[in-house]
């Protein structure tokens, strides 16, 4: 008598990436002259931390929410006030570029926000968008009342990136006025500001390329009797 059984051995990959961080703003008191405040006008603080094989830009403000800066470690900011859809023109900017030979998978990005009780009386509503797609989809969205609490984008879509990638970030709220959304940092804790998690990977070789395509067919076992 025959049988035949057949055993679908799927494999996802032959290696298994572990987020990690990508990228860290945090602003602090000190890095500006004494006396001096931040101002999102003219003030684009760099990145304090960055993996290897990675480049990414000084942070910036596009459109109406750029302002002078308060006191203390914060990067000054405002939401769009009086809305709670995206204002395409007004946002917090960046870019992630992989080196030659390498690509970058991101996880996600937080962004810590000090709104000095202001986010109470409306409330936030946070978007996040990629260059990948000319800035057309949300990649996520969030909101909060909190007057000071961290957003957590999931951007997890964003995968296997060879190019430069440049992240917006962009925030409303249907109250009128100025209403904060200053970055918040610290001189002592570099767990506070923008983040981004993710990994840097070299590209694969055609041939490693193959293997996991191989890994990835099914295996049909035979057996006789």
């Amino acid at each position: 008598m025959k049988t035949s059984r057949t055993i679908l051995i799927f494999a996802s990959s032959l290696s298994l990436g572990h987020a990690a961080l990508l990228a860290r703003w945090t602003p602090v008191s000190t890095a500006l002259p004494a006396g001096e405040n931040y101002d999102s006008s003219v003030d684009l603080p760099p990145a304090d931390e960055v993996a290897p094989n990675l480049t990414v830009t000084p942070l910036d403000r596009v459109g109406a929410i750029e302002v002078a800066g308060n006191p203390g470690a914060v990067w000054s900011g405002t939401a769009t006030p009086e809305t709670t859809e995206i204002s395409v023109g007004d946002y917090t900017t960046f870019t992630l570029t992989p080196d030659a030979g390498f690509m970058m998978s991101l996880d996600n990005i937080t962004y810590d926000y000090q709104s000095y009780g202001f986010a109470g009386t409306g409330g936030y509503t946070f978007f996040i968008r990629s260059s990948i797609d000319g800035f057309a989809a949300d990649l996520d969205t969030s909101s909060s009342f909190e007057g000071a609490a961290r957003v957590d984008f999931n951007v997890s879509s964003l995968t296997d990136l060879t190019g430069p990638t440049e992240i917006r970030i962009y925030a409303s709220t249907p109250t009128a006025g100025n209403r904060w959304f200053d970055l918040q940092g610290s001189n002592t804790d570099p767990s506070l500001g923008l983040i981004v998690n993710g990994d840097v990977a070299p590209i694969p070789e055609p041939s490693t390329a193959l293997l996991s395509a191989l890994a990835g067919l099914a295996l049909t076992v035979r057996r006789r009797r």
